[in-house]
């Protein structure tokens, strides 16, 4: 009988999945996000019934549709209505029977336009395996088709061209035959050209391999930003079994497995056994290391070309037997300890989310290739350019042809030029043997130059460029021609206004048939926005790895997506720690106090107060957390950013000022209390007492004390004691003043009292108080007049 109890437990494990696969959904959708508005290439996902679901800004740059308009559409609205029936059984069949598809189709943009594309489709499968939608990637290769077509026109007039140059031959022949000499072209090598295997050998680029379509420096970049946020270790391993990228392999591999014989043995295994695997035609494939350890992979497939694997690795799916480890530790002689610290060091990741990891990297190295490939069609292009101007020379000197010749090859590099000034391509050749460089037009627009002003040569070129980039510049062209290696620099050109432009050039070296280089071929185009992007973000990322502040970027369900150095200093958790961790990691000392702050910051979009902060070490201090949410380019909230603040010393300062106020105040009620009874010289012989304030008998005391220190001091004749600022003149205070007095007469001091109101008066006389023997006036001015009328000191206005 299944218990109350027992059925809880199930709901809750059911709870408890059902969480973690959305918390999978959303980090899933966020990395695709980032990746769709990223990319440069058009991307587009559809249901099985070709209903539009997502659009990326790519997409709208090509196709010309905006987002809010193709999303819901269908996907027909690209294509011409004749060329549908056709292009959904080349595209859709295809694509749902094998998996992918990769083509090249006509597509129409929202403005009427035509283009070419090529695209590459996958299908979406669901945790059944089963397809739930496509998603296509489309490369615009409208110009480099356009300059294919220019191409093939050339070859077609060349191979003509060189049956002519055969008869021509052949005619030379016999006339030296008639002369009785040896015929010029004696082997049937010399007579017959190979227009045609040449041109052969310079059209496309989907022959190549992985290493020579894609930067792996770059592609490293790429990935390795990708193995720091997973904490998994990855790879690209060609067919042969040749490592082209590995990144943050973890040191239980490195420093154990890979360095005994045995143990390295069944790592080669496990990358056999993935890769048979994947020779089956399987999508993923996961294989259980005999080390211990799980590794997985995908296929990189190209332009339908299986070119290698992309392998994620050195996880575990659970917790490890450590007891099997320690003993294989004993087996193999590593230090057990070091061993066993280095197996804790390696993430846990739940299966379910391998085929995402592994997507990710197959996409991004296919997406490198995808562009190393229309790189290599480029360069193979004007390669080809390069070669049909050197045969059209050749020809020229044979047949006298000159005038034709250079007519169509002017026709041609007008052409290719319009083909390059598409793209923003600047075209140039530099003759290495005579110093002899042709700039076409939009290189003159890519550095400012009036063709009028240009010299022609290789230093020409130099005096445009950045003083500071003129030395690398050079050395890299030198490098080039000596180890007969492509030039691919970056660098910088001032234009003659002052403006500094950053360029990109890539350049290839010919020979002569003495293997002598002869010319230089290249094209730049200018990168300044580019360039000045990644500085913003070089300076973002800097600026927020640099911050004092703890700074971490969360979902709305409280997992983890961006945490910087300041935060892990703060929490006192590794970046592993927080990666692996199977629940959400809290800072705050009461953890409902985390959900109550990402609820109020997704109700309000920004908040800000004080908690208390529990350390991973158990420490806990106050904390000034401010909140923002993040939101994508439709204004839709997508991630929360939090930023913490120690204020523990802020904390200490405001008690320590407090105390340092109740110090001062203490400190004024003494100096008020001694300056309660001043004594204000104002001038030799005459002196004030201004008195504010009720007059007890104490105060009576240090009145009179200081008044006849003050007599002293000063050696005044006259005292003024202004009573302005005493509130009540009763009989008491009378009493006080009239001793006062009668002690400054002693001294031979005469004194005034002022600051007598009318209040003050009659209250005197109310009161019946008998000042007859003291001498008082109405207020301060008119007490100072007489004093100084009695010395004798008359003001001069």
């Amino acid at each position: 009988m299944i218990t109350n109890e027992a059925l809880k437990n199930r709901v809750a494990e059911l709870e408890a999945k059902l969480a973690n696969m959305e918390k999978m959904v959303k980090e899933r959708t966020t990395e695709f996000d980032q990746i769709l508005n990223s990319v440069d290439d058009a991307i587009v996902s559809t249901d099985l019934e070709g209903t539009i679901l997502s659009w990326n800004p790519a997409a709208e740059d090509f196709f010309g549709w905006s987002a809010e308009e193709a999303i819901g559409k269908n996907i027909t609205i690209i294509y011409k209505e004749e060329d549908i029936p056709v292009l959904l059984e080349k595209i859709i069949k295809p694509t749902m029977e094998n998996g992918s598809h990769e083509g090249e189709y006509r597509v129409i943009r929202k403005d009427g336009t035509e283009r070419i594309e090529r695209l590459r489709t996958s299908v979406v499968l669901d945790d059944k395996d089963e397809p739930v939608a496509l998603v296509g990637i489309s490369v615009d290769i409208t110009e480099r088709k356009q300059a294919e077509e220019q191409l093939v026109a050339l070859n077609r007039a060349m191979i003509g061209r060189e049956d002519r140059i055969v008869q021509v031959k052949q005619e030379v022949n016999i006339l030296l035959k008639e002369l009785g000499r040896d015929p010029a072209y004696a082997k049937s090598e010399d007579m017959v050209d190979d227009g045609a295997t040449k041109a052969a050998e310079l059209s496309g680029g989907e022959g190549a391999s992985l290493v020579e379509l894609v930067d792996l420096k770059s592609l490293e970049t790429s990935l390795s930003a990708f193995c720091l946020s997973t904490g998994i270790a990855s790879a690209i391993i060609d067919l042969k079994g040749n490592v082209l990228v590995g990144v943050n392999w973890k040191r239980i591999c490195t420093d154990f497995h890979r360095v005994n014989k045995i143990t390295c043995q069944r790592c080669i295994e496990s990358d056999i056994e993935l890769a048979n695997q994947l020779q089956e035609g399987k999508t993923h494939a996961v294989y259980l290391c005999k080390n211990g350890l799980t590794d997985a992979a995908s296929p990189i497939i190209v332009g339908g070309r299986h070119l290698a694997n992309a392998f994620v690795g050195q996880f575990l799916l659970s917790e490890p037997d450590e007891a099997m480890f320690r003993q294989q530790a004993r087996q193999f002689g590593f230090d057990e300890d070091d061993y066993i610290i280095a197996l804790n060091q390696v993430p846990r990741i739940s299966e379910d989310k391998l085929p995402f990891m592994l997507d990710f990297l197959t996409s991004t190295a296919t997406m490198a290739a995808s562009m190393g490939i229309e790189r290599q069609r480029a360069l193979n292009a004007m390669e080809a350019t390069q070669w049909q101007q050197e045969r059209r020379r050749a020809a020229v000197s044979l047949m006298e042809d000159a005038e034709a010749t250079r007519e169509s090859l002017s026709e041609a590099n007008r052409r290719m030029s319009l083909a390059a000034d598409a793209a923003g391509f600047g075209v140039w050749d530099w003759d290495l043997k005579h110093n002899v460089l042709i700039w076409d037009d939009w290189m003159y627009r890519l550095y400012g130059v009036d063709k009028a002003d240009f010299g022609g040569t290789f230093e020409t070129w130099q005096a445009g460029m950045h003083p500071d980039d003129v030395e690398y510049v050079t050395r890299a062209v030198k490098l080039a021609i000596e180890e007969r290696k492509e030039l691919d620099i970056e660098f910088r050109a001032v234009r003659p206004n002052g403006e500094v432009r950053n360029i990109k050039g890539y350049a290839v070296v010919t020979r002569d048939q003495k293997d002598e280089p002869e010319r230089m071929i290249g094209i730049n185009y200018d990168i300044t926005e580019r360039k000045q992007t990644e500085k913003d973000l070089s300076l973002f990322r800097q600026a927020i790895d640099g911050a004092s502040d703890a700074v971490r970027i969360l979902n709305f369900d409280g997992s983890s997506i961006y945490h910087n150095q300041a935060y892990i200093e703060l929490a006192g958790y590794t970046v592993d720690e927080i990666n692996s961790s199977e629940e959400t990691i809290s800072l705050y000392q009461n953890r409902e106090d985390g959900v109550k702050v990402t609820k109020a910051i997704a109700e309000s979009g920004a908040w800000n107060g004080e908690f208390d902060i529990r350390a991973k070490d158990g420490r806990v201090f106050p904390a000034f957390i401010r909140g923002d949410t993040v939101k994508n380019s439709e204004g839709n909230p997508i991630a929360v950013v939090i930023f913490g603040t120690d204020i523990t010393e802020q904390k200490e300062a405001e008690v320590e000022k407090e105390r340092l106020q109740q110090e001062v105040i203490e400190a004024q009620q003494r100096a008020i209390q001694e300056l309660s009874v001043p004594i204000i010289p104002v001038m030799d012989q005459i002196i004030v007492m201004p008195l504010i304030g009720s007059i007890d008998s104490m105060r009576a005391s240090d009145i009179m004390r200081t008044l006849l220190v003050g007599i002293t001091e000063h050696r005044a004749k006259i005292v003024i004691m202004d009573i302005t600022g005493v509130p009540i003149v009763d009989t008491g205070v009378a009493a006080h003043l009239d001793k006062s007095v009668q002690a400054a007469r002693l001294k031979g001091a005469r004194t005034i009292i002022t600051g007598i109101s009318d209040a003050v008066a009659e209250t005197i006389i109310d009161l019946g108080i008998d000042w007859s023997n003291v001498e008082t006036l109405r207020d301060l001015q008119t007490g100072l007049m007489v004093a100084l009328e009695s010395l004798d000191i008359k003001l001069m206005k």
